[in-house]
Formats: structure tokens, C-alpha cells, sequence
């Protein structure tokens, strides 16, 4: 008896299935230098930097043991994985204590492609918490190639990332000027592999091998699959190679059919793949090639003259890479346009019509502490986890269940979380509006739920974020990806069904914008949850430890009413003109200070002596001090009193 094919697929997988284990400590790491400009301590992983990339292949069982060996909480997050039906290993809505433990089991059988690891909990992965994360097709690629490089590209500070936060969220930066980072990066991991003892491995730690001293090695007529990871906290980077055509197969984790480009942006959190044939002529054997990875100005608030913008790898054709290096661009703001939404995914996926659309306005304003912040959501971590309430609250009352718009029900997960409740299986659309000057890419954990279309309004004028060309609809097969860019002025609009049940954050991936409330909450399905799963008790345990109850409402309690002691503030200045009562109060004495010398001024101008006026003046306080005198008496009284009567003949002849 033979089984038909179809029949037979589901065993093949199974047979490829491996357990795959890493056992991690997450540890303070000192010394680290890849920008060669000060070493500094870093947070690694088993007392080394960076920490060891993860590659699996599809319907692989992934287990990270890790320990916390830190002296604050920590946690992972592993960016674009779904977590269908295991929110809690998602990361970022719970961290566990110094001495903790937690076992991630991270699947991977709904998706392959390419993602990456990084600390969720106070923004460590600017310290260095972060590495790429491979799955692998389990029927291969849909195209061949002979040898991939991963490229991380990062941003690099030489002060750690509490200093930095200090600085950024601080009356003294009303502006909300971002932290500049100290210089770009980039690495390569050859296969997605190196070892912390091999020469790669310490060439990352010290700089050896990263930016203008790593090397790739081509060789003729291969073709070599590129993915490269954005992971910085600030910057934005176009990438390409002098003398390469680059053909994008791949966008955060979605195959797609190929696009060509010679260079493409790249935003923070997103991640691309392209293959790239090397060439076959003999030019090659001469020259090595610049590949470039130019830093976007506009990020900045503003450009220090010791910044460098751009890094340059070099790609050589030579065993010994002596060649000259062709000269290398600098950022153009005319680069060829990369038109994103033009690039289509190879599985097909038609858009879906919205059932229920939300919005989030992006913005920033000086609240009434004085630090400039979000706000238009003002997110404030709640002090129990979201995932927590929407798990313990009543599933049988219907203020669980409601959408945004009964924002009586959305409140039990805290003022300032910005909660959104979806409805289970609706069809949603989220627009974001940008009303800010600057770049905000949006990772959009709702994506995870395989999103149903994009659409990308650009170059808005006059920053009316909502003047933007709707949504196209009906699309057979719209653009998919996890991070999108927002543009200055202009807006984002996401479609995605509502098909698994969790709590997921939705924000800002520049890391200064998400510390400063740049964020919402996604609380998707809430019943369907409760009825699925559970929190591991190991999660639960953490909790207790921290004194964070591990039940009820924003504060811990079964209520819908009963939410004192919950996070409050800071809060937008709602005062005339912005200003607070002390600070118009100030303002009003020095305006009539102010006044008060003005009108003296004014009086005594439009009083002034005559010549006639002045000259009488100046008589009188003579004659006035020669009789003091005089009076005093003395032998020079007679002199004094000749004096006094010289004088007046004097000014009379005068007058």
C-alpha cells in the first residue's frame, strides 16, 4: 500500500525536525571596541561579545536557557517570530529578575527567513544584546545561490545606554534631540556562523575585522545571498556595492520576487536579503569594491563634525585582498528610488476589506515636567503586565471583549498604555499619522499575523498627515513586512487579520522614541487567549519575586472601576499657550518689570532741562556749597563770602 504525496509531506518534515539548545548567560562584558575609538563595557552572552547568532531550519524545536547575570531584569525578544498561541515568549511584556532563569521555546514551523534576538528591557540591546536569527526553508530556498553572508549594520555610542537616557529625558533637552551615535558599524558572519575563540570572533570584539577592515571574498561566477539586519537604536542606512547589481528576494522575513536595486535604505529592526553574482571579467583581479553602508543624515538632529557617515567593507575577488579599493559614494539624498510597495511576495496573499479601523497619531511635545515625550500616546509600562490582566480578568463579562471605542473596558489595562482591544478574526486596519518632522519606522507586531496589505503615503506637504492618498483596495497581493518607515508629514496604513490572540506592543523602534512613550498596546482577543493558554508558572514566579501581582487590572485588583496606584504622568501641558501657571507668573513680572523701566525711561525723555534749566541748576548747588563753607566760619570766611559774590556776577554775566 503506497500513501499519495500530499499525504507523505507532513511525515518529511517531521523526519528533518532537530532539537536545537543554547544555553545563554547574559553578562556584562568589559573591553569591547569595534568602533577602534574607546572601549567600553557591553552586555554579551557567556562573557563574550557579540553574542553567537542562531540559525535553525524550519519545524526545528528552539530552546534558549537563559540566565540572568546581570545586576537588573532582563529579557529577549525575538523580532518577527509570531508566537502564535505563546505571547509570553514574545519579551516584551515581561522581564525577569538578576539571578533568574527562563527557557524560551521559540517556534518556528509558520515561518522562515531572516530575523534577530535583542534585549526588550531597558533598552540593553543598545548595549550590545543583539544577533541575527536564521530560519531556514525546509524545502530550501525558492532560489539558489551557492553562499550567504549575514551584514549586521548598527549604530555605536561610547556611553552605555542609562547615561544616554539620562541626558535624552531631561529638562535640559526640551528639544528632544536624540542621543548621536559615536560611529556606524558593520560585521559580517560568513553563513551565519562564528565562533567567540575563532580569529572572526575576536576581530568583532576588537574592532579588527568590522566597518573599513571586514572583508567578504567573492568568487567568479558564484552567486552569494546577502542578508543584512539593521539593528541600531538610531540610525537609518542605504546599503549597496560599487560595481554589484543587487536583486531584494527577500523583506523581513517574507520571499519575494525579485526586485533589482544598487542601493536600498534600510530602517531600524528591518531586514532584507539580496543575491548578488559575482563577476566574471578580468577588471576583478585587480581592484577590490567598496560595500557601503552610509549612515541617513536626516536621523540626526544634527551632524558632529567627528561623525563618520559611512562604512565601507571591502569585497575582493584576491586571496590576499592587496588590491586598490575602487573610491567609495558618500549618502546621496538623490539615491535611485527603492519603491518598497513595488516589490511582491512569492506566496499570494489577497487583502482583506477592514471591518474596524484604529489610528495612532505620532508626535512630540514638552510635557508638564519638562521633558519632551510622545504625545500622542505617552505610553507608560503599567504595573502588571498587560499580557497578565488579559489573561486573569473576567473572560465572561463583556468589558473584556470590547473594541477601542469603549474606552471604559480599554482603561483596565492602564491610562497610559494606550490599549487597543480587537475583536477576535475582525479585519483591522491601523494608520499611523506622522505628524512629526522626522522618520519613525513602526515595528508592527500585528504583523506576525501575516498582514493583508500596506499602503504608504510619502512626501506630504505641509505635514498634513492626513491629506495622503487612501489605501488602494482590493490588492491580489499587497507588499508584507514587519517594520515600516512613517514619513515625515505622512502616514502608514495597515491591514491585518486579527487571528492570534495576545497582547502585542506596537511602536517605534528607535529606541530613544519607545523610552520617550512612542508606543500602543494591542490587546487582541482577550477570551480566545484565556481559553488557549496560559502564563508559564516560571513566568508567574518572576512576577512574585518582583512584587508584581500576577493577576487582576493595571494595579492588580479584579476591577473595572479600581485603579489607584496605577502609573500617572507625566501628562501633556494643557495651560494657554503651553505655559504652566508658575511659569506665566514669572513671565507677567518680567513683562511689567519691564514696563515699569520703559515708562521711566519715556518720562524722563519727554521731561528733559532746557540749556537755561541746567545752567540755573548748576548755580544753585555752587551758591549752596560756598555758604556751607562760608558758614562754617574761620579766617577764610571774608574770602569765601568774595568768592560767593564772584560766582554770582559770574553766572549772571553768564546768563
Amino acid at each position: 500500500m503506497f500513501l499519495p504525496l500530499p499525504l507523505l509531506l507532513p511525515f518529511v518534515s517531521l523526519a528533518h525536525a532537530a532539537l536545537v539548545e543554547h544555553y545563554w548567560n547574559i553578562t556584562y562584558v568589559n573591553g569591547a571596541d569595534p568602533s577602534q575609538l574607546q572601549p567600553r563595557r557591553v552586555i554579551g552572552v557567556n562573557g563574550t561579545w557579540p553574542p553567537p547568532p542562531v540559525t535553525v531550519t524550519q519545524n526545528d524545536t528552539l530552546l534558549i536557557h537563559v540566565t540572568n547575570g546581570l545586576d537588573v531584569g532582563t529579557a529577549l525578544h525575538s523580532h518577527g517570530i509570531f508566537f502564535n498561541g505563546s505571547a509570553f515568549y514574545d519579551g516584551a511584556v515581561s522581564s525577569y529578575p538578576p539571578g533568574g532563569s527562563l527557557t524560551y521555546n521559540i517556534p518556528t514551523d509558520l515561518q522562515s527567513g531572516t530575523y534577530w534576538i535583542h534585549g526588550h528591557y531597558l533598552g540593553q540591546y543598545v548595549d550590545g544584546l543583539r544577533t541575527p536569527f536564521i530560519i531556514q526553508p525546509i524545502n530550501g530556498s525558492s532560489y539558489k545561490y551557492d553562499e550567504e553572508f549575514t551584514i549586521v549594520l548598527s549604530d555605536w555610542y561610547n556611553s552605555e545606554r542609562p547615561v544616554l537616557l539620562k541626558k535624552f529625558l531631561s529638562i535640559y533637552n526640551p528639544r528632544g534631540a536624540e542621543p548621536i551615535p559615536t560611529a556606524p558599524l558593520l560585521y559580517v558572519f560568513p553563513n551565519n556562523t562564528f565562533s567567540v575563540d575563532s580569529p572572526n570572533g575576536r576581530s568583532i570584539m576588537d574592532g579588527s575585522a568590522v566597518s573599513n577592515q571586514a572583508i567578504i571574498r567573492f568568487e567568479k561566477g558564484k552567486t552569494y545571498r546577502l542578508r543584512v539586519i539593521n539593528t541600531s537604536a538610531l540610525a537609518m542606512f542605504y546599503f549597496g556595492i560599487v560595481g554589484h547589481q543587487m536583486r531584494v528576494i527577500e523583506l523581513d522575513g517574507t520571499e519575494t520576487q525579485q526586485y533589482n536595486a544598487t542601493m536600498f535604505p534600510l530602517s531600524v529592526a528591518q531586514r532584507i536579503s539580496v543575491l548578488v553574482t559575482a563577476r566574471n571579467d578580468s577588471e576583478v583581479d585587480q581592484v577590490d569594491f567598496p560595500m557601503m553602508a552610509n549612515m541617513n543624515p536626516a536621523m540626526f538632529d544634527k551632524v558632529p563634525d567627528a561623525l563618520q557617515l559611512n562604512v565601507t567593507a571591502r569585497v575582493t575577488y584576491s586571496a590576499t585582498s592587496n588590491n586598490t579599493l575602487e573610491s567609495p559614494t558618500i549618502f546621496d539624498p538623490d539615491y535611485p528610488p527603492f519603491e518598497e510597495l513595488d516589490i511582491i511576495p512569492l506566496e499570494v496573499q489577497a487583502m482583506d476589506y477592514a471591518s474596524v479601523a484604529h489610528r495612532l497619531d505620532a508626535s512630540f511635545a514638552t510635557f508638564d515636567n519638562g521633558v519632551n515625550r510622545a504625545a500622542c500616546t505617552t505610553y507608560v509600562t503599567a504595573r502588571v503586565p498587560s499580557l497578565v490582566t488579559a489573561l486573569t480578568m473576567p473572560s465572561n463579562d463583556s468589558f473584556i471583549t470590547k473594541t477601542v471605542g469603549s474606552a471604559t473596558y480599554s482603561i483596565i489595562y492602564g491610562a497610559q498604555t494606550h490599549a487597543i482591544t480587537l475583536d477576535y478574526m475582525n479585519n483591522v486596519e491601523i494608520t499611523i499619522y506622522n505628524w512629526d518632522a522626522g522618520l519613525h519606522p513602526f515595528h508592527v507586531r500585528l504583523l506576525q499575523h501575516r498582514p493583508r496589505g500596506i499602503s504608504i503615503n510619502l512626501r506630504i506637504k505641509n505635514y498634513d498627515a492626513t491629506a495622503g492618498i487612501p489605501m488602494v483596495e482590493g490588492q491580489a497581493n499587497p507588499t508584507r513586512r514587519d517594520t515600516v518607515m512613517v514619513p515625515p508629514g505622512g502616514s502608514v496604513s495597515i491591514r491585518f487579520r486579527a487571528d492570534n490572540p495576545g497582547v502585542w506592543l506596537l511602536h517605534c523602534h528607535i529606541e530613544w522614541h519607545l523610552e520617550s512613550g512612542l508606543a500602543a498596546v494591542m490587546i487582541e482577543a482577550p477570551a480566545q487567549a484565556q481559553a488557549n493558554y496560559a502564563m508559564p508558572q516560571q513566568m508567574l514566579d518572576h512576577c512574585t519575586q518582583q512584587k508584581i501581582p500576577t493577576s487582576g487590572n493595571v494595579v492588580g485588583k479584579t476591577s473595572t472601576t479600581d485603579f489607584r496606584g496605577q502609573p500617572w504622568g507625566p501628562f501633556p501641558q494643557t495651560h494657554i499657550l503651553g505655559w504652566t501657571p508658575k511659569a506665566k507668573g514669572a513671565l507677567a513680572g518680567t513683562v511689567l518689570a519691564a514696563l515699569a523701566g520703559l515708562i521711566s525711561i519715556v518720562w524722563y525723555s519727554a521731561n528733559a532741562l532746557g540749556e537755561e534749566e541746567v545752567t540755573e541748576l548748576h548755580r544753585k548747588k555752587f551758591e549752596e556749597k560756598l555758604k556751607k563753607r562760608a558758614s562754617a566760619g574761620g579766617a577764610g570766611g571774608a574770602g569765601r563770602a568774595g568768592a560767593v559774590e564772584w560766582l554770582k556776577n559770574k553766572f549772571s554775566r553768564q546768563g
